[in-house]
């Protein structure tokens, strides 16, 4: 029964496997802070019709020409057309250079008419992944960022990644549960445990 059990559970799981990358800009104090983490599903290989490419600039930048717009760390990447492309998260054009980079995450392109996310290009499927880039002495409207909410999606069927992008809002700070809620989860496991040994010994008793 237990089998039976693991077997249907492992067999959802396998059906979603929908990946979510945030990105978070947002104003502390003087600066403006970028700080993405999350998974991509997609492969590490080069699929058909994209492209790698280098960006060498030390730390980043947030970029707008004309309808032309980037979010990209340094490093080498490879694109992915998406299958869908968010409205403008900027008023006008503007580029803002990081000051301090750490981690990697990806970059995100639109050109008006289409939009690509490039993850780094020896990324691994499911692999986690995190940056944080700092802008100095900068604000949102200075940068002529829009706050809402933007999100690129790409990939179909199983293999379906999302990457949302919140201007104006710091990534919510995890919770850890209190002791009573430790107990209560504890206490949900064990109920659920002894709720399985009575449906088997009931079992055993009517074979």
């Amino acid at each position: 029964m237990l089998k039976k059990v693991l077997g249907i559970l492992a067999l959802v799981l396998s059906f979603n496997s929908h990946a979510v990358y945030r990105m978070y800009i947002y104003e502390s104090g003087a600066n403006v802070i970028l700080s993405g983490s999350g998974t991509l599903n997609l492969p590490g290989t080069q699929p058909p019709g994209s492209e790698a490419f280098s960006f060498g600039l030390p730390f980043g930048e947030i970029y707008t020409r004309g309808a032309f717009r980037t979010i990209s760390g340094q490093g080498d990447f490879v694109g992915y057309n998406a299958t869908s492309c968010p409205a403008p998260y900027t008023s006008g054009n503007n580029i803002s250079y990081a000051d301090a980079r750490t981690g990697s995450g990806p970059r995100l392109d639109n050109d008006g008419a289409r939009c690509f996310v490039s993850p780094p290009v020896n990324y691994v499927a499911g692999a986690p992944l995190a940056e944080v880039m700092t802008f100095n002495n900068r604000t949102l409207a200075g940068m002529l960022l829009i706050p809402g909410t933007y999100t690129w999606n790409f990939g179909a069927g199983q293999v379906t990644d999302s990457v949302i992008l919140v201007v104006g809002s710091a990534p919510p700070v995890a919770t850890v549960p209190t002791m009573s809620e430790w107990g209560m989860l504890i206490l949900s496991a064990l109920l659920a445990i002894g709720a399985f040994f009575v449906i088997r010994r009931g079992q055993r008793n009517r074979e």
